[in-house]
């Protein structure tokens, strides 16, 4: 097992996360591209009154997350355009929440995604769609068992 420093230091770390949880809880959204493509997103934290993303990470590397990276996570970037396909509307604030179990600490970042950012990741989402499908692999994105009622091009 872990060592009861250890396991203190998680303990103490879980207890600052539970204290910033927001929002409902692992929230579902689909969306629909221009061209009918659905995507699908959970958010681990949704306050849509708000209009608050809340992401949790975790790691026992400190040096994991920076503001720097938070501000330019795709995740995040996917996140805010299906939340702006859906509901045509902009976060007002994304949170993300790093939990680092080495230590216990925690920290929550703050960023947005405006127009700009969403439109490049629109771009950037197509252009893969595109690529994939390009090399003839679209329909193995299925489970097994939907595959094996499709019959491959």
């Amino acid at each position: 097992g872990l060592p009861p420093g250890r396991i203190l230091a998680i303990r103490k770390a879980l207890t600052k996360v539970d204290e910033k949880k927001g929002g409902k809880r692992e929230v579902g959204i689909g969306a629909s591209l221009p061209d009918g493509t659905r995507l699908f997103s959970i958010y681990d934290g949704l306050d849509r009154k708000e209009r608050i993303l809340w992401e949790y990470k975790t790691s026992t590397r400190p040096e994991r997350w920076n503001q720097y990276i938070v501000d330019q996570h795709l995740q995040l970037s996917f996140y805010a355009l299906v939340y702006w396909l859906t509901f045509h509307a902009f976060f007002r604030e994304i949170r993300l929440v790093f939990l680092e179990l080495g230590k216990g600490n925690c920290t929550t970042y703050h960023t947005v995604r405006g127009p700009e950012d969403i439109g490049k990741t629109q771009e950037r989402v197509e252009a893969a769609i595109d690529e994939i499908k390009r090399a003839g692999l679209w329909n193995l994105r299925l489970s097994r068992g939907e595959r094996g009622q499709q019959k491959l091009v």
